[in-house]
Order: C-alpha cells, then structure tokens, then sequence
C-alpha cells in the first residue's frame, strides 16, 4: 500500500508534535486531560507499538489547574527536546499503528459501494479513496481525522444495514461503532442526533415492526457507556453545575469579561443538579474547542488574511484540493442519479441515506466560522462522495459509447495524485496550477505542514555546495543539516542562501512576500524552496 510505501516522514511541526506523547500519558496514567480538545482512540492506537516496545519512554505533561491550559503542548515540546532526532524513528512506527484506519476505509468503500452499485462500482470507490491525496496524506499521520473518516463511515454503514435488516445483535453492533466513530472526532457526536432523525422518517415511511423506539433507544445507550467506558467513567454524571466551563455559551461570559476567565451559565438555574451521561474531559473539550471559535483566529484564502473565516472555505479547498477526475465522476454521477430518480429507475433513500452524514458534517464543519485552517476537518465527508461518484460504473448507469469517458477520468484521477506522491499533502489539482500554485489559494497544513523537512534535509546534505548562511523561514520545526541546525531567519534578508516554506511567502502580515517575487534557486519540494539573495535588498526604487 502506498501509506506503507511513504518514506519516513517530518514530525509535521510542533503542532503535530504532541499527539504521540500524549497518547503515552493515556496509557501510562489514565489521564485524559493530557490532550482534551479531540477524543483519545487513534492517538492511543498509535502510541501502543510504543508503550510495548519502548518502556523506557519518558513523557511529561503538566497538571490542568485552568479551563483554557493546553498540557499536550508542554509535553510535545519536552518529548522532542528529551529525544531529538530519534522522535523521527518513535512517530513512524506509531504511524504505522495507524495504517488499518486507511485498509478499513478501503474495504468499507469498496463493500457499501457493492452492494449499492456493482463489485465494478466498488472496486472504483476503493480506489478513489486509495489514491485520493488528502487520504495519502492524512493517513499516514497520527491525526483523527482519516481514523474518524473510517470509522464514521462503519457507523453509517452498520446503522444503514441496521435500517434494512433491524435485529437485536444489529442494534449493538451499530452503538459499540457508533461509540468508536465518537471516540476518533468528537465531530461525529451529530449522529446521536441525526440517526433518531432518520429512524423516524424511516419508521415513518415502511412502518417497519422490527424498528421500534426500544432498540434505537439500546443503540444510542450502548454508544454512550462504551464512550463513558473509554474514558473510564472519569467524571460520568457530574452535575452540569460543577463545571468550569471558559466559552461563552457554556460560561455566560460576555465579551467585557477576562478571555481567561471560567463561569458555567446553569449554576444558578434548575439545571445545575441535572447529571451529564458523559465523561467530564470529553465535555470540557469540547468546551475548550469551542473557546478557539468564539476568540477568532486569522484565517487564509486565494491571498486575503482575515479575522474568522469563509462559509464557503471548505468547499472551496475539497474543490481544489482533490483531483479533478473525482470531481467530474461526482457531478456526473449526480446527473445520472437526479435522471434516475425522476423515472423511479433507482431508490433514492438509499443515496439520500449515502450522502446525508457527508452534508451534515459539511454543514456542521462550516458552521464554524471563528477559523479556518485545515481541510482535515471534512476528511470524513469525503468516502460518501467517493461511494456516490461510483455509482456512474454501475451495470447500465451509461451508454456503451460513454464508458471509455468515465475510465479515463478515473485514470486521470488516480495519476494526478501520483504525479505528485509522496508529496500528497501539496496537491492541488489543475485548476489553480497544481501544487506550484498551492500556497496563493490556501495556508497551514493545506501546504505545508512540515511534512518534507526530512526531504530537505537530505537535498541539501547531497548538495554540500550549498551552504544555507542565510535561514530557514518559516519552517514549522527546526531543520538540522550536517550536525548544526540552521537558524530562523530575520526580517530583513541579507545575502545568501535561504531555506522557504511556500507558508511564509503568504504569511500573516506579509513579512517574507518579497520571496514571491523571487526565482528559486532551486526546488527543494513543492512546500520547501531555496533562495539565493546576491545583494543587500534596498528601499530606493531601481
């Protein structure tokens, strides 16, 4: 498999730094205030190969005394400081814990595809999501994100049989995935919500004797134990008013009040002695999540910085972010299904069923516009679109004449991610120029998340003819050549060769944009560019 094939990859910044150290602390002392702002499940599977083969790891994280203290930063930071280089080796196996997350989302796309469309049609799902570059990329990373994309796609698929074919050992199945889809992004905590939506509209429709109120009831109460299970009934049932809650909507603050501050709004109501069925950190951390909307961040697209973010942002980067090819078997696909609905030729509850979670987490995700950094957070929506675009290769969906047309925008597809592999995380697809072009359109981790700083390492140690006297700028961890570690650059350029993120050629306040107007010296990767400046730069125009 390709993730298999990765080469051994960058910690991927301080950022990305404290999900492996943070996944020990979870093991070794059940604390789960170690990293709140996501639940544990996949950066505890990744730190598992670590805890039994390397006992000798030390991690440290410092106690929560505030709502708004970040522990899982600190820990990273003393992990890597702790243990250098070798972290490298310590998050490559970890990642490689994570690999089955990506196997489970190819059989998942390739078994609902079949048995919605054709083992043809599942075939191509499987392989839109093998190849698709936003899954090569996040896969092979300790983030939630393609874990909570599987899993949430198992939980869909389980309750969509479950709706088909209901049962008791269905209706636990269904809440124990459920459970595991929360456990991986709290994001899927809508589908609590949203499954008793459609048990109702279906019940309602078929009037089905085997879905009664008491198994969906079971369902939704299996899901919560094993969440509560998971965190080891950590504060289950505390009272809603015993919390100290830092964002707005949950503390009653006002904008006036310190950010730092804490309240709860329901202390002084009925509501206070009401118990919550869920783990305290998992509450808090949505809580603190919540704060980093509230406050606002600086945000990125097509070259404008701006407070908050775009309704529209993650659209736009699916848009640009995934091939083509995809793009166009979708849309097509979606003309196929509206023309077959019309003339009665095809169920469309069972698509509505398919492409429901994908909008749903669309709608949710954008909702939230305090910030807009990382197109990972949909990462979850896309294997619905991949299952829908596969229905085009379904027995009969086009004429004869048509079918060379759809197997030439898979190929395109699949060899405009390849073109770009291993650098998966810098694609961009034709449209905006491709990953050369990247960086004008989005920011962060969409371009460069550290993820060739061992690429650049190893160009410039086969090219000793450079010496990087200048900096590195921009980089997102320190880069280390020949035993000394280049420093950050200042302001202000001075002659020499300099080591470029493509992120700080847009950054915000604009304090490397003379880069964009400069050849590279060389390409190092698409994220990661040299420079040479022959001459002091100057104010006076030429």
């Amino acid at each position: 498999m390709l993730l298999w094939l990765q080469p051994k990859a960058a910690l991927g910044g301080w950022h990305l730094l404290y999900y492996l150290p943070a996944g020990l602390i979870h093991w070794r002392e059940a604390r789960f205030d170690a990293y709140r702002v996501n639940p544990h499940l996949v950066r505890m599977v990744g730190a598992a190969p670590l805890v039994v083969c390397y006992p000798e790891l030390e991690v440290f994280a410092p106690p929560v005394s505030q709502p708004l203290d970040r522990p899982e930063f600190l820990a990273g930071l003393d992990f890597y400081l702790r243990y250098g280089d070798a972290c490298f080796w310590y998050f490559t196996v970890a990642r490689w814990a994570c690999i089955p997350f990506s196997l489970l989302g190819v059989y998942l796309c390739y078994r609902w595809t079949m048995e919605l469309y054709g083992p043809t049609a599942g075939l191509v799902a499987a392989a839109l999501w093998s190849f698709s570059p936003s899954v090569l990329a996040y896969g092979q990373l300790i983030v939630p994100d393609v874990g909570a994309a599987s899993l949430g796609l198992a939980a869909n698929y389980v309750f969509w049989r479950w709706l088909r074919r209901p049962s008791d050992a269905s209706s636990m199945l269904a809440g124990t995935v459920l459970a595991t889809a929360i456990l991986a992004k709290a994001t899927w905590i809508v589908l609590l919500v949203l499954w008793p939506v459609v048990w109702l509209v279906v019940r309602l429709r078929t009037r089905k004797a085997g879905l009664s109120v008491f198994r969906l009831v079971a369902m939704l109460l299996i899901a919560v134990y094993w969440l509560n299970a998971a965190y080891l009934f950590q504060g289950t049932f505390s009272r809603l008013g015993d919390y100290e809650f830092a964002s707005r909507v949950l503390s009653g603050k006002t904008d006036q009040d310190p950010q730092d501050s804490a309240g709860n709004r329901f202390r002084q109501t009925p509501l206070a002695a009401i118990p919550v069925p869920l783990p305290a950190d998992f509450v808090l951390g949505i809580d603190r999540q919540k704060v980093d909307f509230e406050r606002g961040m600086p945000s990125y697209l097509r070259g404008e910085w701006r407070r908050g973010g775009w309704w529209y942002y993650y659209l736009y980067a699916m848009a640009i972010k995934e091939p083509l090819g995809t793009w166009i078997l979708f849309l097509w696909a979606g003309a196929i299904g509206v023309r077959s609905w019309m003339r009665g030729q095809s169920k469309p509850w069972d698509e509505a069923w398919l492409l429901l979670p994908a909008v749903v987490v669309l709608t949710f995700v954008s909702s939230q516009t305090g910030f807009n950094h990382h197109l990972r957070y949909v990462l979850p929506a896309f294997p619905y679109l991949y299952i829908f675009a596969a229905r085009l290769f379904q027995q009969g969906s086009v004429p004869v004449r048509c079918a060379p047309i759809r197997w030439g925008l898979l190929v395109w597809a699949v060899a405009s991610s390849l073109w770009v592999y291993p650098h998966s995380l810098s694609y961009f697809n034709e449209a905006v120029g491709g990953p050369m072009k990247g960086h004008l359109h989005l920011h962060n981790s969409n371009t460069d998340w550290g993820q060739d700083l061992i690429f650049a390492r190893q160009w410039l140690e086969r090219h000793p003819e450079i010496r990087v006297d200048g900096a590195a700028i921009g980089l997102t961890a320190p880069l280390r050549v020949r035993g000394e570690i280049i420093p950050s650059a200042p302001q202000q350029p001075t002659p020499g060769y300099y080591v470029v993120s493509v992120n700080a050629m847009c950054d915000y306040g604009d304090p490397y944009g003379y880069f964009r107007d400069l050849e590279p010296a060389a390409m190092i990767t698409y994220a990661i560019r040299l420079y040479r400046i022959d001459e002091e730069p100057t104010d006076e125009p030429p």
